[in-house]
């Protein structure tokens, strides 16, 4: 049903067939170069749209408490039967339109068989009728007459109409920041289960952030209220119960938390047909995710720990164990993960004068730190000149998007004997690194301060594995080995 969603974005916009025609025509307009923008730019938006669309779809299945029936193999074996026969819910025999619907018809099928009754709402025809001979299913064509067998009092006009009137969208966000505030105290953060004793219970809401009103999930319960679905980002102050032994202390922390729920909202409709908004309750929520912070402080969970392939302990001890200074450049993964094994070859050097220039992850680590990012040119310089001043014997970097960072981090090595260790990005292998440092430097003279190179390999939950290595793969096993192996491969004079 979801992979459908984008069948039905591209039915209801007439998609391809439009977009084609549209272009083709568009050297008869006045400004076909806009017009042919405007085709790219909604073909850039249709993706968003589908996940926007499947976002919502997921949401309220998670939600509304809607089932989702599972396939079993033998729907497969009973709908395919039919549809070479021609059988139920088929019209003719090979007809492949109704292949969905035949899923759908096993499905219910099995609710009777296990004793359900069934009350089957559909606009297809083909499929209504047939299930209409079957016992214990009620078929509707419409959801009106369904209501009205339900006993549910429902003005379809009346719905019609209202939902058409929507509150300002600003307005309905400040009263629901209002309501969060007060109702989510007494609350508990827990992810769903069962409530126990040592489930942080909230005390107070520090600050909403990011506080979404799903305008198109809007439904009116009557003429003066409505329901609608919101997602926000909110830090909250928390009761934790903390049992240790027999012993039983309480403390107070900070949580990030991420929830979506939905809000009844209290509407008083003016005359001019404005509605104006009286109260919004909580109705429900659940937790998305939760980050927990004490004393300023975030508490991390213990991130997997870089380890050294066998195959490349050797070269490992031997570049930790140098006293020479140098370039050590790690590559792959994600940035977390890069950090990680730099600040692992930092640690394992054992210098007294070490510096990070990012935040140390690992839990044990010691090293002093600075945080710099990519733009702080003037932080990253002081960096460079403390190396320049010998102050440092060790330093981790990390700015990935300066690559003039890592041009001065060189002219850095020739006169000082600093090991450091630097992260690149967009990079997976020894050839890529020294391709990148040629051309960023300008050629291979500066390839002799490139001491290793160190790539991640495989990442779990507790082991990051990571390879290191003093010298290229190809031929005499330098750095200048893999720029003659491609410009052998493309043919040119070997220098």
């Amino acid at each position: 049903m979801l992979s459908g969603i984008e069948k039905h974005v591209d039915e209801l916009t007439g998609h391809e067939t439009f977009l084609a025609n549209v272009r083709l025509i568009a050297p008869l307009s006045s400004d076909p170069e806009n017009v042919r923008t405007l085709c790219d730019n909604f073909e850039k938006l249709r993706p968003t749209i589908c996940d926007e669309a499947r976002s919502r779809f997921q949401h309220w299945l998670e939600t509304s408490q809607a089932e989702r029936l599972p396939l079993k193999p033998e729907h497969t074996e009973k709908v395919f039967n039919a549809y070479f026969a021609g059988d139920v819910p088929f019209d003719k025999p090979k007809n492949r339109e109704h292949l969905p619907d035949a899923f759908i018809f096993n499905t219910v099928l099995d609710l009777v068989n296990r004793g359900c009754e069934v009350w089957f709402l559909a606009a297809d025809g083909q499929l209504r009728e047939s299930l209409r001979q079957t016992k214990g299913v009620r078929i509707y064509r419409v959801f009106q007459l369904l209501f009205e067998d339900l006993q549910i009092p429902f003005d379809y006009a009346q719905q019609q109409a209202l939902s058409l009137i929507l509150p300002d969208t600003e307005a309905l966000c400040e009263s629901a920041r209002i309501s969060l505030r007060s109702e989510l105290c007494g609350q508990s953060l827990r992810y769903g289960g069962s409530e126990h004793s040592t489930t942080p219970r909230i005390h107070e809401v520090q600050q909403v952030r990011n506080l979404l009103v799903d305008r198109q999930s809007i439904m009116h319960v009557d003429d003066s209220t409505l329901l609608t679905a919101f997602e926000a980002d909110i830090v909250v102050q928390a009761v934790q119960r903390i049992i240790n032994n027999r012993d039983v202390t309480e403390r107070l922390s900070e949580f990030v938390i991420s929830i979506r729920g939905h809000f009844l909202v209290a509407i008083d409709r003016t005359e001019n047909a404005k509605q104006k908004i009286t109260s919004v309750e909580l109705v429900d929520f659940e937790i998305g995710t939760m980050e927990e912070n004490a004393g300023g402080q975030i508490l991390q969970s213990i991130p997997p720990q870089p380890k050294v392939v066998s195959k490349f302990e050797d070269n490992f001890e031997n570049i930790i164990q140098n006293e020479d200074g140098g370039l050590v450049v790690v590559v792959g993964s994600t940035l977390r993960n890069r950090r990680l094994v730099a600040e692992h070859l930092i640690a394992a050097r054992k210098k007294y004068a070490s510096l990070l220039g990012f935040r140390p992850l690992l839990p044990k680590t010691k090293i002093e730190f600075q945080d710099c990012d990519n733009d702080d040119h003037k932080s990253l310089m002081l960096l460079l000149k403390k190396v320049d001043d010998g102050d440092l014997d060790a330093l981790g970097l990390s700015c990935e998007d300066a690559d003039w960072m890592t041009v001065k981090m060189i002219d850095s090595l020739r006169e000082s004997n600093c090991f450091i260790v630097a992260t690149m990005k967009s990079l997976n292998n020894r050839s890529a690194v020294v391709r990148h440092l040629t051309k960023i430097t300008g050629g291979t003279t500066d390839l002799k301060y490139l001491s290793a190179i160190a790539w991640i390999q495989e990442v779990t939950a507790e082991t990051i594995t990571f390879a290191i290595c003093q010298h290229s793969e190809w031929e005499d096993g330098s750095w200048e080995a893999v720029l003659r192996r491609d410009e052998m491969l493309q043919g040119k004079p070997i220098s």
